[in-house]
């Protein structure tokens, strides 16, 4: 659920923000669009060059809302209510979500969600061949880096789109304390065009973590721990040197098999 991480905000603000989400970003309904878009003020937002009223209408033509894409939004509303209320966020009183304050929040999430899906578009349109080549560089990715863990995962009878379909599917949001999910994306965002290829290997790097524990575990341990792991501890320092790691792998592992694949 998109507000668990806002309690304080109720289910009425979050049924108005899926129900424009859902109806005007991944829809083909023009009018609702441009009643949507008629809101959105150029002249205050923050962000330099919005793209206009067609550009948007065209950007994710064959997209379509999937579950999991809530997860992905969410930090992005931090963010945005960080800007305009100073944190904590649980010390906003209800009325100071005026409705030109929740209007302003969702139009900035709307419009750095349709920037970031820009890139990977492929991750949500039908049968998800985005997620699908990524799923698949992971399996590489781990194949090369580390032979005896794809061995024991191959042996075991685990299939990566067992864990790594939701990894790729939410971006690890769902993996990870939620405070590093700013991080996370602010890391994807840099590496703009090139973070679903990044990607594939920052999930290779999130799975090697435990490798040597996973060398001990039969299917149902395997899946039980992958399925859920033990991140809640990990600070902006173990996340920091997971993208370091990922960076590296990238540098020395890009020009193997995954690169020759693309």
């Amino acid at each position: 659920c998109l507000f668990l991480h806002f309690h304080h905000l109720s289910c009425a603000y979050f049924n108005a923000f899926m129900r424009t989400l859902q109806i005007i970003f991944f829809s083909n309904n023009a009018t609702s669009f441009r009643a949507f878009t008629d809101s959105y003020s150029t002249q205050t937002h923050r962000i330099p060059g919005p793209p206009t009223n067609n550009q948007r209408l065209s950007s994710h033509p064959a997209s379509g809302y999937v579950q999991g894409m809530n997860e992905i939004v969410t930090p992005f509303l931090a963010v945005c209510f960080g800007e305009l209320f100073p944190p904590p966020l649980a010390s906003i009183p209800q009325t100071a979500l005026t409705d030109a304050a929740v209007v302003e929040i969702e139009a900035d999430c709307f419009w750095c969600l349709s920037q970031l899906i820009e890139s990977i578009q492929d991750n949500y349109t039908y049968a998800q061949p985005g997620i699908q080549r990524v799923m698949y560089d992971i399996k590489n990715i781990v194949r090369q880096v580390n032979p005896k863990l794809s061995s024991h995962l191959m042996e075991s009878q685990v299939d990566f789109v067992q864990f790594s379909f939701r990894w790729v599917n939410c971006l690890l949001i769902r993996e990870l304390p939620f405070p590093l999910s700013v991080r996370l994306l602010d890391t994807f965002i840099a590496e703009g065009v090139r973070f679903n290829d990044f990607f594939a290997y920052i999930c290779a790097a999130f799975l090697l973590t435990w490798a040597d524990q996973l060398l001990t575990m039969d299917f149902q341990e395997l899946i039980l721990f992958l399925q859920k792991p033990p991140t809640h501890q990990w600070t902006e320092e173990q996340l920091s040197s997971l993208l370091s790691q990922a960076f590296i792998w990238r540098s020395e592992v890009g020009g193997g098999k995954v690169g020759e694949r693309r």
